[in-house]
Formats: C-alpha cells, sequence, structure tokens
C-alpha cells in the first residue's frame, strides 16, 4: 500500500511538472489502484493527440494501445489515414499501399490503394523489376492505363529474358502477349535462337551417322514443350538413341547401351 501511495505521488509530481510520458508510465504500473489507470489512459490520449501532426505513426501506436478508450479507435484509423499519405507523399508507395489497404472502408482508402499500388508499379517498373510490376498493374484493374502498362511490364520482362539468353523462356513470355506489338515476331526469333543450331546440327549428325553428336546436341532440347516447327527434334533423339545402343550392342558392349535406351 505505501508503496502504491509513494508510486501515485510520485505519478502526480511528474504530470504537474509536465514530464507526461513519464508520469502516464508511472500511473499504468499501478492498476487499479484508485483512479491511477484513468490517469494513465488520459495522459497517454493527451500525448496521442499532441503528436497527430508532427508524428502520426507515433500518435497511431499510443491510440491504438488505448483500445476502446473514449474515441481513440477512431484517432488511430485517422492517423493511419494520414500515416499513409505521408508514405505516399515520400515515394514509399508500398507501405502507404499496405496501410491503405489495412484501413478497409475508411474514408477513400480504396481508392489511395489503387492510386498507391499504380505509382508502386511504376516504380518497381523504373527499377526494372517488370514481373512484379505486371503484378501490381494488373491487380489495379482499369485504373487510367493500368492495363496496357501490364501488358509493357509483360513484354519488357519477355525483352529481359531474351537478353540474358534465356530464349525459351522468352519464347513463352512472348507467346503470352499474342499480337502485342511485335510479340509473335519475337516469339519466332527466341524459338530460333533456342533451337536452330541444335536443330540443323543435328540433321546433319543424323546425316552422317554420328548419333552419339545428336544425343548431345538435343539432350538439352529434346522433352522440351517444343514449337511446332521444331516438333521433330523429340523423334530424331529418340531414333538416335536406338541406333546408338545398336551400335554399341554391336560392339558387345551392352552395359553402355542400356543407359542410352534409357534416356527415352
Amino acid at each position: 500500500q505505501a508503496l502504491n501511495e509513494a508510486t501515485y505521488a510520485y505519478a502526480q509530481q511528474l504530470e504537474e511538472a509536465g514530464r507526461i510520458e513519464e508520469a502516464a508510465l508511472q500511473y499504468a504500473t499501478l492498476g487499479d489502484y484508485e483512479d491511477a489507470m484513468e490517469r494513465a489512459n488520459a495522459l497517454t490520449y493527451e500525448l496521442a493527440v499532441s503528436e497527430m501532426e508532427r508524428s502520426p505513426e507515433s500518435a497511431m501506436s499510443r491510440f491504438e494501445a488505448l483500445g476502446d478508450y473514449e474515441d481513440a479507435p477512431e484517432k488511430a484509423l485517422e492517423c493511419r489515414y494520414a500515416l499513409a499519405l505521408q508514405r505516399y507523399a515520400d515515394g514509399r508507395y508500398e507501405s502507404a499501399m499496405e496501410l491503405f489497404e489495412s484501413l478497409g472502408e475508411y474514408s477513400d482508402a480504396d481508392a489511395q490503394v489503387k492510386r498507391s499500388r499504380y505509382a508502386y508499379a511504376g516504380q518497381l517498373f523504373d527499377a526494372g523489376e517488370f514481373d512484379e510490376a505486371a503484378v501490381q498493374y494488373e491487380a489495379c484493374g482499369a485504373y487510367l492505363n493500368a492495363e496496357d502498362r501490364a501488358m509493357r511490364s509483360r513484354y519488357e520482362a519477355a525483352a529481359k529474358l531474351e537478353q540474358a539468353g534465356d530464349y525459351a523462356a522468352a519464347a513463352r513470355a512472348f507467346a503470352a502477349l499474342g499480337s502485342y506489338e511485335d510479340a509473335k515476331q519475337r516469339v519466332t526469333q527466341n524459338e530460333d535462337s533456342w533451337l536452330k543450331q541444335p536443330y540443323q546440327t543435328a540433321l546433319l549428325d543424323m546425316d552422317l551417322g554420328d548419333y552419339q553428336s545428336v544425343i548431345e546436341g538435343l539432350e538439352d532440347v529434346w522433352d522440351a514443350e517444343l514449337p511446332e516447327r521444331y516438333a521433330d527434334v523429340r523423334q530424331m533423339y529418340v531414333e538416335a538413341c536406338i541406333a546408338r545402343a545398336d551400335e554399341l550392342l554391336a560392339q558387345n558392349k551392352p552395359f553402355e547401351a542400356l543407359p542410352v535406351l534409357e534416356r527415352i
């Protein structure tokens, strides 16, 4: 009891001295003692109100900690909204988007989510993160020119794969774009970059009876999803494996022939 009385008196002194936060903490340690919790909540509320303009994030945390105290829940939403606007103004679009999303139906939060998402997508695009930019633009739906920006992002992602030499993935990415710009031509170009050289070399090696070279040349592509123009690559590989296995059997090398046949 004596300790509680001393702590309460100390909290009062801190409050009278304008040391509001320290006073609130001291009151809070007293729990149900007299009106200590009411004083703690009142001072925390006072601090939160004073911080709303200069530090909405801190104010939001204080209001949320107050639970259902007076209008703290509404004040917390107001601070969250202000913080989201601040994050948007600072160019922190992803954080702004997440904050606005957490606000649900508060004010115009839904419209602000779209605005922030669109800006975030542009930020990702400028950073060369085209796949993620496309995802964000697509999530914007018909907002502004988001649909066209999504297609542009997908196109740039495909071009990035092409530049990296991943022609198979680039061909698939361009194919997914349908008739967008020159996507169809880029599909053909990338398919040829991926398959033309090994295909033509394999044809020559088949004519020469060099089945081992055919197997080695087509090993990485024969079981891929092939375009129609190169559909016979798979059959060529299978025939080369069978022919090579026959050669090895003829040389009385059955243990070398078996792994060749197991490839198919």
